[in-house]
């Protein structure tokens, strides 16, 4: 029996399936009239099989939706939700094929379903409710069909789902047959109304005909006396003509009354004498009638107008006119008042077996006669609200105006068929004729649904034979199964196996090679018994795993953050709970709601307006993201995405999917600030790398200028140059120290520092570096806590910030505030802080304000990067060394400003700690090894540095001993005796200084050992961690300072 596919799937084939389904029921297939086959369905049944029942049963009600548009009930998508449901069920528990649980489902309750809906609650008339009943069933088993067979096709590519081949068999047997019949039904159906359409032209065109020619011989018989009279009354005087009237009038029941009157329109002969009040007709005046002009004119017979009659008791009448022409020309007329119930009775006639309409209209469109209901005489002819089309052969079909949603069938059943014809020498008159279709259209749906019935039991005729054949042909397939099923359980036991026989080649083959393979099973069962419980063990773990992962699927998809919600004029209509809870809102609260409630200004409401609504009705999806206001005034991210219902009818309204990505922007701006962090760290690094082999070369040049100077008599030439070379050098070894202080590792001199004391020293500085325009203030915090610091450090940051702030300025008028504080708990995050997050404890805060131009986000992101600068000219490293320095001193910097209204530098650093000096070394050891000749060892790997430090060294009266690296320093340490101190390079190959520290502490912990570096001391002693040096000397340095560290060194 086929299974259902629970793979679990994005979410995303499922939309294209509905989609798909939509597009299906929207291209639908005309059979004839109304009956229309849609495709939606297919789509429903495979949604079933790809994503189970829950999703398909969701599919089918999003596919079944349209059909309350498209026919203005509901109860279509019912039945579909409900085929989908059923058949889903009756394939999982019953074990039923997709086609034969259709079936199943059509014959025992989509059917009887259709037949409660349709003529139960809606009324429609039995006739429909049959062929509406039939044809669903029809369109339902066939999409079934397609449905399944489509699966087949992707089951048999993939090869990830298994199909019954019976089942396969079956879809297609039934598929050969339904198709071919379908094409001919609507083939045959189509004719069939075609001909109807042409049969009722056809005979109304030759009614019309006859009834024109009837209505025409008419008119002439009783024109020619008419006209004989006239002709009489020129020559004879009107008292003669009286006998002749009354003749005229007795020998024809169909004239009421004739007389002749004058030029003036006054009656002087007439017949009857009086009228049926006894009054005399002779003398009475007709100038007023409005066919004399026309008669004066033509001079020829006509018929009359309908008009209301003067004579006797007032009521419709129609005349034949003949003018009298004498030799004076138009001399008065002879009128014969025509009674047309004869005419009538014969169109009565005609119409008894045809239910044909007959209406006759006088030349300004008034009815003279019909028998249309509710026709009165005299009055346009109406026909109420419609079209009139024209058709072949002078034929026309009048179509009534019916409500939305009327069905074909229906408008074409109230419609008519009609045809006129002209009556009379001038068309005075006109005849129409009118077929109503109501009569033709109940035999067609007759025939229709006769051929539906039939078509319906072929096709379950075909299911039966197309699985009664299917079985047939897998029964030798199925015997073979089970012969197999347990082969290897016979063959252990050795059982004997009764292999079947066939006719078919293909499958005596495959037998044949089960027989083969029967005999390599007995050899290889144990194995094989072996390998069958490892693999069901794999199998149940695997099961268990796939399970596991489906339920984690399937309550992340039930999960999912996604709002929907219908439009309309961007007025909510419908939500799903999802919409509201992204907004805030409670279930239902914002219907009705216009979306600007939402926007959090006006702007982005109009952006969305004209280009998001202005590529959904060029039929695109619209999607963007946007801010968007909660409920409780709350602002939160959405990405939206909206499609028309239908392009076409704007009116329907808009689809839109909303998706709270607040915290995918977060993530985002975080990524963004990481980033960032990240690439100031490898410059630092770069910097701080940079710096420290500068140093090294800046050793060697203004240590040989310094000890040239030294060794140079007063006044010699070369002094000035020795001078200017010291000066380069000294300026270059400015630049590293602001690089080092970038990169955190320039020289400090720790010590308490009081930042109030610091900022009143440069106050002279201050005012003359910056601005003109600028004034500054001061608000200093008494008493400020001690921070641990070097003061140099400390006060090129102070003026780094000053003159940052008077370059923002400008020429224009300001004010630069600096204010200092203390911040006792400083949350751990700062925003905007270009430094890691701080530690709680105490900081003394410094905050730099001016009034100057601002700065966006963007210069802010790149104010801290070297050598980025905003004035044309500068390194660049300003304020990146102010960076430096604070993350040298373990601080943060918070930073606030918007264009046009100035910045706030704010540094945080942090409360120093009381410390406690070390014990004094030993004067006796100070002396010793201050002895002039005294042995000092330099080690670096540096050849040039090595050179000038020995210098230096004779030049303070010590011995130089040199060595390149730490492994050389300590052979030469051990074969030297005497050694009084050693300065020690701190990155060296082989063997860095940190290693030769503590092998020296090992074997003479005694001897004093300053280390030396391009980097600062607290860089050097995070390096060493618990080994503490002598003293520390940082490159490059001179003679005096040298000498500085060595003292320092010794008496400790």
């Amino acid at each position: 029996m086929p299974e259902l596919s629970d793979f679990k799937k994005p979410p995303i084939p499922l939309f294209v399936l509905v989609a798909a389904g939509l597009a299906g029921n929207y291209f639908k297939f005309t059979v004839f009239l109304n009956i229309d086959f849609l495709f939606g369905s297919i789509f429903a049944m495979l949604a079933l099989q790809f994503f189970g029942l829950t999703r398909g049963i969701i599919a089918a009600a999003a596919i079944g939706s349209y059909t309350y548009f498209l026919w203005n009930h509901p109860y279509a998508c019912l039945i579909l939700i409900a085929e989908t449901a059923l058949v889903g069920l009756l394939m999982q528990r019953r074990r039923f094929g997709m086609v034969a649980a259709d079936a199943v489902y059509w014959i025992v309750v989509g059917m009887p379903l259709v037949y409660l809906f349709y003529h139960g609650v809606m009324q429609v008339p039995l006739s429909n409710t049959y062929i509406v009943m039939t044809k669903q069933a029809m369109n339902g088993i066939a999409n079934a069909i397609i449905a399944r067979l489509l699966f087949t096709g992707f089951a048999l590519r993939s090869k990830s789902v298994r199909i019954p081949f019976g089942e396969m068999i079956s879809s297609l047997l039934a598929g050969f047959v339904l198709v071919p019949s379908l094409i001919l039904l609507a083939i045959g159906c189509r004719s069939e109304f075609a001909d109807t359409d042409r049969m009722i032209r056809e005979g109304l065109t030759q009614d019309i005909g006859r009834e024109a020619k009837r209505l025409e011989t008419w008119v002439k018989s009783r024109k020619a006396p008419v006209v004989q009279l006239a002709v009489m009354a020129a020559s004879l005087p009107p008292q003669q003509l009286q006998p002749f009237l009354e003749q005229a009038a007795r020998s024809d029941s169909n004239f009421k009354r004739m007389g002749l009157l004058d030029k003036g329109a006054t009656t002087i002969a007439f017949y009857p004498l009086t009228d049926e009040m006894g009054q005399n007709n002779i003398g009475k005046n007709f100038a007023d009638r409005p066919f004399i002009p026309k008669l004066q004119q033509t001079l020829k017979p006509m018929l009359s107008e309908v008009v209301m009659g003067r004579i006797g008791v007032p009521q419709p009448v129609v005349s034949v006119l003949a003018p009298v022409v004498t030799e004076a020309g138009y001399n008065g007329y002879v009128i014969g008042v025509l009674s047309l119930q004869q005419v009538k009775d014969q169109f009565d006639k005609a119409s008894e077996s045809s239910d044909i309409l007959y209406t006759l209209l006088d030349k300004n469109g008034k009815v003279i006669m019909s028998n249309r209901p509710g026709q009165k005489t005299m009055a346009p002819l109406q026909r109420g609200k419609g079209t009139l089309k024209s058709l072949p052969g002078g034929i026309t079909q009048w179509v009534p105006v019916s409500p939305p949603n009327t069905p074909v069938s229906e408008r074409w059943k109230k419609s008519y068929y009609g045809a006129e014809a002209a009556v009379g020498d001038f068309a005075e008159w006109k005849l129409i004729l009118e077929q109503p279709v109501a009569p033709f259209q109940k035999k067609l749906h007759d025939s229709y649904t006769g051929k539906l019935t039939i078509l319906f039991a072929i096709l379950l005729m075909s299911l039966a034979l197309a699985d009664f054949l299917s079985r047939r042909i897998m029964a030798t397939i199925e015997n073979l199964r089970k012969v197999t099923s347990d082969l290897p359980s016979r063959l252990a036991s050795g059982g004997s196996v009764d292999w079947p026989k066939s006719g078919i080649t293909e499958t005596d083959n495959l037998i044949v090679n089960f027989k083969e393979m029967s005999d390599s099973i007995k050899q290889h069962l144990a194995d094989l018994q072996r390998l069958n419980d490892s693999l069901e063990q794999r199998v149940e773990e695997r099961t268990r795993e796939v399970e596991r992962l489906a339920s984690e699927q399937r309550t992340i998809l039930s999960t999912m953050p996604l709002g929907a919600c219908l439009l309309k004029n961007r007025v909510i209509q419908r939500t799903n709970p999802a919409f509201d809870r992204i907004v805030g809102y409670d279930p239902g609260e914002t219907l009705g709601k216009d979306t600007a409630i939402f926007y959090v200004d006006q702007a982005w409401y109009q952006s969305v307006g004209e280009a998001g609504y202005g590529a959904l009705q060029r039929g695109e999806i619209y999607s963007t993201d946007l801010k968007m206001k909660r409920k409780d005034g709350s602002v939160i991210w959405c990405n939206v995405a909206g499609q028309m219902v239908n392009p076409e009818a704007a009116e329907d309204g808009s689809i839109w999917i909303i998706q709270d990505i607040t915290e995918r922007k977060q993530a985002a701006q975080l990524e963004q600030q990481l980033l960032h962090a990240q690439k100031l760290e490898s410059l630092g690094v770069l910097a701080g790398g940079i710096a420290h082999d500068f140093n090294n070369i800046l050793m060697a040049i203004m240590g040989n200028a310094e000890l040239g100077l030294m060794r140079m008599p007063d006044g010699a030439a070369a002094a000035e140059n020795l001078h200017r070379i010291q000066q380069s050098a000294q300026r270059a070894a400015d630049l590293t120290k602001h690089m080092l202080a970038y990169s955190g590792k320039g020289r400090f001199m720790i010590e308490a520092v009081d930042l109030n004391q610091v900022i009143e020293e440069l106050a002279h500085l201050q005012e003359i570096s910056v601005s003109r325009q600028a004034k500054l203030s001061y608000h200093l915090h008494r008493p400020l806590p001690a921070i641990d610091g070097d003061p140099a450090q400390l006060r090129q940051m102070v003026m780094n910030l000053v003159i940052n702030a008077s370059e923002a300025i400008g020429g224009e008028k300001g004010e630069i505030v600096i204010t200092t504080g203390s911040a006792a708990g400083e949350p751990k995050h700062i925003l905007e802080a270009w430094q890691e997050e701080l530690p709680e404890g105490e900081y003394v805060c410094l905050t730099v304000t001016d009034t100057g131009c601002g700065m966006d986000r963007e210069t802010i992101a790149r104010l801290f990067d070297p050598f980025f600068t905003t004035k044309f000219t500068g390194r660049g490293l300003g304020m990146a060394a102010v960076q430096g320095i604070v993350k040298g001193h373990k601080g943060a910097i918070r930073i606030t400003s918007e264009p046009g209204k100035g910045s706030t530098f704010r540094i945080f650093l942090p409360v120093g700690t009381p410390t406690v000096k070390g014990d004094v070394g030993s004067t006796d050891r100070q002396r010793e090894a201050m002895q002039p000749g005294a042995k000092a060892m330099l080690v670096d790997d540096e050849e040039a540095v090595r050179n000038v430090g020995a210098e230096m060294l004779k030049q303070l009266g010590f011995t130089p001993v040199l060595a390149k690296d730490g492994e050389e320093a300590l052979e030469i340490f051990r074969q030297t005796p005497g050694i009084s101190f050693l300065i020690l390079d701190m990155t060296m190959p082989r063997m860095d200084g940190k290693q030769c520290l503590g092998e020296l502490r090992r074997i003479a912990p005694a001897v004093p050992v300053i280390m030396s570096s391009g980097y600062n001391e607290q860089e050097i002693a995070r390096e060493l961690g618990g080994e503490i040096p002598s003293g520390f000397i940082q490159k490059p340095y001179n003679v005096a300072s040298m000498k500085e560290a060595i003292e320092r060194a010794l008496r400790r």
